[in-house]
């Protein structure tokens, strides 16, 4: 069974994004 190339893409850009609002998030909070 195959994985979705463009559902990992997205996956990996999901991950990107919510990786840069925790560090953002982080760094306003301090």
């Amino acid at each position: 069974m195959d994985v979705d190339e463009t559902l990992l893409a997205g996956l990996l850009a999901a991950t990107d994004a919510l990786l840069l609002l925790v560090q953002d998030a982080m760094l306003a909070s301090k």
